[in-house]
């Protein structure tokens, strides 16, 4: 297998001491999905946002998309995350849909025809990218769906796991997700704070029933979402209860803090939410220089395998060339170099990714094999060098590797 400098990466990786991530959640009541990280701490502010995009629900499409629905304390309501097709699932209990990044709707269907009666409507639902399926969790139990084929509108949705009765100590249940690490899922509850986790069927998983949201005095729990890019089998997870978002991991305790998630705690950035997941989007740090030109953004999410995996350097000026470099380590404060701002470690010296000419986007490709260590992850850097010798350089951009 020909693999890609990033690859080389793979013993600095596990080193590397940062988790690039995002969530997305949604607010029914605005029809409206949006993308955040941590609120940026420390010296330097890093990451940054908190909020990075948001997107209506309500879109031109030939059949309907989801559309606004009641706040919380009302249950129904939920977001998921495709990581491979880097797609954005959204139900309000009875519709699904998927959008891409950018809010274009590129499947959508109702749930009525294929789930049995009194399942819905659904409170939750998680993605199981290697299967292609969707979790769903409802008030009475969970169930497991093959999504249509896009662009839905007609076809319905293949119940592939039929409905199973969810640990009744914890109920009514708000939020499902699917851990690949563990092969078993993990429901929130209306109970504040509760968590469980069970197997596909309805078994007892191996976490069992324990509080989540230590120090943050969460609610109701509204959403959850797994950390895929956490070391396998800690029960790492994000919890919310549409305020708020915690940072957690078994048996109740604050996860280490990370790069992207410095503090256990933090706002939800456009609340009241329904719903919360998990996305492996490279997210921005530092400043570029001059400042508002050149920007670095990844394409696709950094799951490893992703042979599409590329990164993007837009406000490359006309007769200039674009240069990508990685590292295991950022700085901070940024180094200065002339009039420009360093924001990726320099020792050991940065890797070359690629090149291409300005004057328009350039994309260089960087394919994850894989079996990269997880966690782990390299911060990147563009560089334009001017005809004329002038050097412009992009803001910092950190990846981590994370589980399908």
């Amino acid at each position: 297998m020909k693999l890609s400098p990033l690859s080389l990466l793979l013993a600095l990786g596990a080193a590397a001491p940062a988790a690039a991530q995002t969530l997305y959640s949604i607010n029914g009541p605005a029809a409206t999905i949006t993308e955040q990280t941590g609120p940026g701490l420390g010296p330097c502010g890093y990451p940054a946002g908190p909020g990075i995009g948001a997107f209506p629900t309500v879109v031109a499409y030939p059949c309907p998309t989801v559309p606004a629905f009641a706040a919380p304390p009302a249950l129904p309501g939920d977001v998921a995350v495709d990581r491979v097709a880097n797609l954005i699932w959204a139900t309000n209990g009875f519709i699904v849909t998927a959008y891409t990044p950018a809010g274009g709707a590129v499947n959508s269907f109702p749930l009525a025809p294929a789930l049995p009666p009194g399942f819905l409507p659904v409170t939750g639902m998680g993605h199981d990218a290697v299967a292609g399926v969707l979790w769903l969790s409802s008030a009475i139990g969970a169930c497991a769906i093959l999504p249509p084929p896009a662009p839905g509108c007609g076809p319905l949705p293949i119940v592939v796991v039929p409905p199973f009765p969810l640990p009744a100590a914890t109920a009514p249940h708000t939020d499902i997700d699917w851990d690949p690490s563990t092969g078993s899922l993990f429901v929130a509850s209306a109970i504040p704070g509760m968590v469980a986790n069970v197997l596909p069927g309805g078994a007892p998983g191996p976490f069992g029933i324990f509080p989540a949201g230590a120090p943050c005095a969460l609610g109701p729990l509204t959403g959850l979402a797994v950390d895929h890019a956490a070391p396998a089998g800690t029960a790492t997870l994000y919890v919310s209860d549409g305020a708020l978002v915690a940072r957690t991991m078994f048996p109740g305790v604050p996860a280490p803090p990370t790069f992207y998630s410095p503090a256990p705690c933090f706002p939800v950035v456009f609340p009241p939410s329904s719903g919360l997941a998990f996305s492996a989007h490279g997210i921005a740090y530092g400043p570029a220089t001059p400042p508002g030109v050149l920007a670095l953004s990844g394409i696709g999410q950094s799951v490893s395998p992703n042979p599409a995996f590329a990164v993007l350097t837009t406000g490359a000026p006309i007769a200039s060339t674009v240069l990508v470099y990685y590292s295991a380590t950022f700085t901070c404060p940024p180094i200065p170099f002339g009039a420009n701002l360093i924001n990726i470690g320099i020792a050991p010296p940065p890797t070359f990714l690629g090149a291409g000419p300005g004057g328009a986007p350039v994309t260089i490709p960087a394919p994850l094999p894989p079996f990269l260590p997880i966690p782990g992850g390299v911060y990147l850097q563009s560089v334009a060098v001017t005809g004329g010798g002038a050097i412009l350089m992009s803001n910092g951009m950190e990846i981590s590797f994370a589980r399908p």
